[in-house]
This record gives C-alpha cells, structure tokens and sequence, in this order.
C-alpha cells in the first residue's frame, strides 16, 4: 500500500514539473513571436490600484537608431490607448489612468518626413498634416520646429512615450510645461483606413471661404445628446441614417432613418462675406408628424453653413442639430 501511495506522490510531482515546463515554453514563444523587440523589457505591467495612487519612475530610455525608427514606426498607424499624468520635471507618473483631453490627437500616422494627426477640433473629425524628424541622439520627435515625443520604447504593436503637450500657467511659479506618459497601439491598415474615412475633414478647412460646391455632399445628421456628439452610420444599405443631399440642379433631398423615407424639395443660397451661408429651403410635401426626424428637424426651413466641416441646422434658438458630410461622397 504504502509503494502504490508513493508512486501516486511521484506522479503528480511529475505532471506538475510538466505543467511548469510547458508554461515556461509557452511564455517563451510569445517573446520570439513579437518580431524582435527593440525594447526586449516587459514594460506593459503598469501597477494600476484606482483606489491607490502610486508615482512610479519613467522607464529608462532605449537606444533606438533612426534606421529602428523607420523599421517600427514609419509607414504605420498609431492609436493612443494609455494616458497617464506625470509631474513637473516628466521623471515620475501616475499609476492611475486619465482621459486624455479631446483635443489632444488620439493618433497618428507616421510617414518618411511628416506625420498625420488626428483629433476633434470644435467636435469635427480633423486631420492635420505637419513635417516630422526624429533626433536618434535624444530619442524626440518633433513635429514642425516643436518637441512633441520622447521615445521610450517600442517594438512591432506598442509604443512607450513622454508626450509634451503645452504649457499652463501656475500663478504661483510661473509656465509649466504639461507631460503625459502614454502607451501607443499600431493600428492594422483596416484601422488605419478607418481612422483616415472618420477624421476625413482638413483642419486647414475650417477657416476657408465658403462656396456652393461645398454644399454638393450628403450630410449625416448629428445630434447632441449629454454633450457628446452621436453620428448615424452613414450607410444607406443601414437602417437608422438620416441624412440631407444637396444636388447641382438645386433640388434637395431628405432621408428620414426612422422610416426610411425619402422627401425632395429645393434650395436657394445666400452667402454673407464668402465664410457663412444660409439655405432657404422649400419641400415638396407637408411636414408630417412621426419619429425623431420629423418631430424635431423636419420643421426647419433654414440651415446655416458654416465652414465646410459641418451643416447647422436651426429648428429654434435653443435646439440646433449638426450634421456631418459623409466620408465615402
């Protein structure tokens, strides 16, 4: 009895060495499956206690030559999908998450010798292109004459940075410069593709004169609800899209996504100084009573156009609708 106990012993002993073996090879082939890490540390464990909060040292720089540079980061899509505050001289940060602000871009796309931006300016989608170099002595990217990142570390899917972000003022000393520590995920080129479709507006646009072939799009409606703007998919082969198109013949066209239903009418355009413009609109048919378009835009007779960016539509003083051209017109 005592023998048969024995051996039991010895084999559990030995399926538990096993299990431990395979596990180590099992972690070990995900570290040579990442393509060859510049930075071959774990960084990705940030201590993150919400409850708790920790400063924890800036990871040390790794040498990363411009040829690493153009290897990992040109030609790709970067999203930003950690943001964490740091101190005053960005030697520390905080282990608790923050939402960076809305202006700040969300991503980039990196190309030889510029980078691509892209954020919400006002709530409009824009891009924003400015020449870019990378100082392999320093580790910084800069954007145009600026500093904009310290490289940290990188490898094929994830980037570690310091972004310096601007200034604010401290009554009490002073400027300050404001750094974030941050993690940046490479985007798949669908995502990327994605990205360019949704932030498709030119940040240079918002302040151009208006004309009337601006009008010439389909514009998606967008209402604003809790602050936020919410954007019907823009695809007529879905339900739920409202929309307004404008036609070179003058005529107008109105799709309501609640019953999917299509009103035609015309148009006039007023331009006041080439930058805004107001569009009297007439409509075949009567308003009807119904869902939330007819209820609450149909009744209005008036849009302003301002800038290309975007369509105001006034039904009163108080309630005014945005919409947003759509991307694939």
């Amino acid at each position: 009895m005592a023998n048969r106990m024995d051996m039991k012993k010895s084999n559990i002993l030995w399926m538990g060495a096993m299990l431990l073996l395979a596990v180590a090879c099992s972690k070990s082939d995900e570290i040579d499956s990442s393509g060859g890490n510049v930075n071959q540390e774990d960084s990705t464990s940030i201590p993150n206690d919400p409850m708790v909060e920790t400063w924890l040292d800036v990871p040390a720089l790794q040498s990363m030559s411009a040829a690493d540079f153009k290897m990992y980061v040109v030609g790709y899509g970067w999203r930003r999908v950690e943001t964490y505050r740091m101190n005053n001289d960005a030697t520390q940060y905080s282990n608790i998450p923050l939402e960076a602000p809305g202006m700040i871009p969300s991503r980039y796309a990196f190309g030889e010798d510029n980078a691509t931006s892209f954020s919400y300016s006002n709530s409009m989608p824009v891009y924003s292109e400015t020449p870019m170099r990378y100082d392999e002595t320093s580790n910084k990217i800069y954007l145009g004459n600026n500093e904009r990142f310290t490289l940290l570390s990188l490898n094929y899917t994830e980037m570690y940075v310091i972004e310096k972000v601007g200034t604010m003022v401290d009554y009490g000393r002073g400027l300050e410069i404001i750094y974030y520590y941050e993690v940046f995920q490479r985007m798949t080129g669908e995502e990327l593709k994605n990205t360019r479709d949704h932030f498709w507006i030119n940040k240079n646009d918002l302040s151009r004169p208006m004309t009337r072939e601006d009008l010439l799009h389909k514009w998606v409606l967008m209402s604003y609800v809790d602050n936020n703007y919410s954007t019907h998919v823009s695809d007529d082969t879905k339900l739920g899209i409202t929309y307004i198109q404008f036609f070179d013949d003058g005529t107008v066209e109105v799709k309501d996504g609640v019953g999917v239903t299509a009103y035609k009418g015309t148009f006039d355009v007023e331009f006041y100084d080439n930058e805004i413009a107001t569009i009297k609109l007439k409509y075949d048919d009567e308003k009807r009573a119904g869902g939330f378009f007819q209820k609450n835009v149909w009744k209005s007779k008036e849009l302003r156009l301002t800038a290309t960016a975007y369509l105001s539509l006034i039904v009163d003083k108080d309630t005014v609708f945005h919409l947003q051209r759509n991307p694939t017109d």
